[in-house]
């Protein structure tokens, strides 16, 4: 039973989490974000910026983890599909706040209405995965993360001439994906190919980060945009170690 609420429930939320955080990132890449909307913000220093942004990046994990206890209850009561549609709007209201604002604390409003129904909607998920599937899949993700931040610190030229074709695989992707989903398919590959999108877009998002105007606010965004791309990243490569497993289950949560 758990492992057909699995693959059900866990197919429709990383299908819907993918196609907008191609969205939120699309919304956070533009140089009109960091240039316009934060010209009369006050410069930072580089290593204030990059702390700023591992910071609320931390807080965004941390709530993740902490909602896990009681995201069960809270389902029970709106139901799987009313949560999902509430994670959709609340995180469109967060990400649009996020990006329009040019103040800090109403960016930082916005992160929160993304991070916590989205640590309400993933908790069910990562609880039908054995825990050994969940520590490959976040030491993987781990290790992605730094290697794509590393690369992007010494190419970051490479990375933000990326941009426009992790968009259209992502696009292509998404779209192909759906049509098979249509017809009760799920082929393996879709995750073997966005768990490298998803890693393009950490190193295109960092990159793009230090070219910005660094500004606290600029650090917000920026830390939104690299949020989604590791936690898809990190859902892509739970369903790849998750297959192949077999799908057994050694322990939960």
């Amino acid at each position: 039973m758990e492992d057909n609420y699995r693959q059900n429930n866990s197919s429709e939320y990383n299908f819907n989490n993918e196609y907008y955080s191609d969205y939120y990132d699309s919304a956070f890449s533009g140089n009109d974000t960091y240039s316009e909307f934060e010209a009369n913000s006050d410069i930072i220093a580089d290593s204030t910026y990059n702390l700023i942004i591992a910071a609320v990046l931390l807080w965004g994990f941390v709530i993740n983890v902490v909602l896990i206890p009681y995201s069960d209850y809270i389902i029970s009561k709106t139901g799987f599909f009313l949560a999902i549609i509430a994670y959709l709007i609340l995180s469109m209201a967060g990400i649009h706040i996020a990006k329009r604002s040019k103040k800090p604390a109403i960016s930082f409003l916005g992160y929160n209405m993304m991070v916590i129904p989205l640590g309400v909607i993933i908790s069910p998920i990562l609880s039908s995965y054995g825990i050994t599937t969940l520590r490959y899949a976040f030491i993987s993700t781990a290790t992605a993360t730094v290697l794509m931040l590393v690369l992007a610190i010494l190419y970051p030229a490479i990375f933000i001439s990326a941009g426009r074709g992790l968009f259209a695989a992502m696009s292509i992707g998404l779209i192909t994906e759906l049509i098979f989903m249509l017809f009760g398919l799920r082929p393996g590959i879709f995750d073997f190919i966005f768990v490298g999108v998803f890693c393009g877009y950490i190193g295109y998002d960092w990159a793009l980060a230090q070219q910005t105007r660094k500004t606290v606010d600029a650090a917000i965004d920026s830390a939104c945009s690299l949020y989604l791309d590791i936690i898809n990243l990190f859902l892509r490569l739970l369903r790849l170690f998750g297959r192949a497993s077999g799908s057994s289950k050694n322990n939960k949560f």
